[in-house]
């Protein structure tokens, strides 16, 4: 009798213990879960150091101008920025219009030719948009009289104007000696730096070539184009008329025309209510319009997805999913509300923050954006999960690593944004009753963020979710 009871007792046993085992690992990680929440304090925002000097930023490039240490840039325009008067230049290579390998020659003649291109498709525009037969609703005219009425020195930038004036007066290059003057000025055969009669050689051989490149460029004049014509007219005219810069006519005309040329030859793009806000930002850095044209250009080649509604959709569901991953109880309180849409986070996502912030901060943030320094592909995550693996390694006594860890590539450090300007401002945003109050609340934060603050919990929170993608990780290896 005792011996059957003792092999039940056994058996009993050998069964706890292995029912305990999965008890062990559920157990450990919710302590892990519990932990996770405990710590996911808010940093404060930290004493940031002043931007990089001219000095500084001077250390990035070679003796020839070539732009040596990139990775170096970005980390610095990530953690504190440039000083604005190196801005222009260093967007330049931010986004794309120099080469990172380019001379100082090379550079010169890039301008050069955006100069010339520029010009050429204003032209081609000019004509095109006098063909249209003007169909504008009452109240309108007055606004397009008033962006048609251009001064002499508006013509494309004072200086190109100037020079190309001088071209016709000057200037005789006949087609073969252009062309090859212009493979040489390429391939940087002509030493030093292009002085006022080089430029204007160059400009001489670039005007035929750049004549049938804005030829060749598509184009929708029937279709697309009136309407963004209206939409941009209405736009323009209340586009940041609280900022000095834009309180002269002649800058907001060059609002209107890189819209207008933007919508005509990218009429796969054409315009939407938000480009407006984009453009002034290159506008108000580089204070030229051909250089804003192209870095517009540039940034909408990637920037275009967001004017698409799936896209946009998707982004804020990214937003959702982040929070709910973070702070689950903040993503019950959206749901029982009744604003599980986050809709509030379209424009945040759309104008990269441009309304939320000052004017300052929203050009240091799109900078900041556009560095994509900090991004779940990028190194640094990479240090960040090895950290966190090589902790469980240690405290498992090397008994278990996980083979690899799961992040969703799609939270760009954008995502990580919204989700810090929600949490930095939840006791404000959970005491809202209904969704109506939410939304009022959100609006509210319009012009009072502190970005120092939201940067620093946004870094905060992407290396927390690199820590808990770990943890995630490993209790997949654990269970298995």
């Amino acid at each position: 009798f005792r011996s059957k009871n003792y092999n039940n007792i056994g058996g009993l046993v050998s069964k706890f213990v292995c029912y305990s085992s999965d008890l062990l690992v559920d157990l450990q990680h919710a302590c892990i879960q519990i932990e996770r929440a405990r710590n996911l304090t808010l940093p404060m925002a930290r004493r940031r150091d002043p931007p990089a000097s001219k000095e500084e930023v001077e250390s990035w490039f070679d003796k020839d101008g070539r732009l040596v240490r990139e990775a170096k840039m970005r980390q610095t325009l990530f953690e504190v920025g440039v000083d604005s008067t190196c801005r222009r230049r260093i967007w330049k290579f931010l986004f794309g219009i120099y080469p990172p390998h380019s001379t100082y020659l090379e550079q010169r003649t890039h301008d050069l030719e955006h100069r010339a291109r520029y010009k050429a498709l204003r032209e081609r525009w000019e004509v095109l948009d006098r063909v249209m037969e003007p169909q504008e609703p009452e109240g309108m005219s007055k606004l397009l009289a008033f962006y048609l009425e251009l001064s002499d020195d508006e013509a494309c930038d004072m200086h190109t104007n100037q020079l190309h004036v001088q071209l016709k007066k000057n200037s005789k290059v006949d087609e073969g000696g252009a062309s090859q003057a212009c493979c040489d000025v390429r391939r940087g055969s002509i030493g030093g730096l292009l002085d006022d009669e080089d430029a204007l050689t160059v400009l001489a051989i670039l005007e035929p070539s750049c004549r049938v490149f804005a030829n060749k460029e598509k184009f929708d004049i029937d279709s697309g184009y009136p309407k963004a014509k209206r939409i941009i007219l209405r736009d323009v005219h209340r586009t940041d008329r609280n900022n000095h810069y834009f309180s002269h006519k002649r800058n907001l005309r060059k609002v209107y025309r890189i819209l207008l040329v933007y919508a005509l030859f990218h009429p796969d793009v054409g315009y939407a209510q938000g480009m407006n806000d984009i453009l002034v930002q290159f506008l108000l850095v580089t204070h030229s319009e051909v250089d804003s044209y192209w870095m517009f250009s540039k940034h909408m080649e990637e920037k275009r997805k967001d004017f698409m509604e799936a896209t946009m959709l998707k982004k804020i569901d990214y937003v959702k999913s982040l929070l709910e991953e973070v702070d689950s109880s903040m993503f019950q309180f959206f749901k029982a509300s009744e604003c599980q849409d986050f809709l509030f986070c379209h424009r945040w996502l759309l104008l990269d923050f441009k309304r939320e912030l000052q004017l300052e901060d929203s050009i240091r943030l799109l900078e900041i954006l556009c560095s994509h320094y900090l991004e779940l592909n990028s190194d640094k995550a990479k240090a960040e999960t090895d950290k966190a693996l090589n902790m469980y390694f240690v405290n498992d006594q090397g008994g278990s690593r996980a083979g690899g860890v799961s992040v969703n590539l799609n939270f760009t450090f954008g995502i990580f944004v919204c989700v810090s300007i929600l949490l930095l401002h939840k006791e404000k945003i959970c005491s809202a009753s209904d969704a109506a109050s939410i939304y009022g609340t959100l609006n509210g934060l319009a012009m009072q963020l502190d970005l120092n603050a939201v940067l620093d919990t946004a870094e905060g929170l992407f290396y927390k979710y690199c820590t808990m993608c770990v943890d995630k990780s490993c209790y997949v290896e654990l269970n298995c």
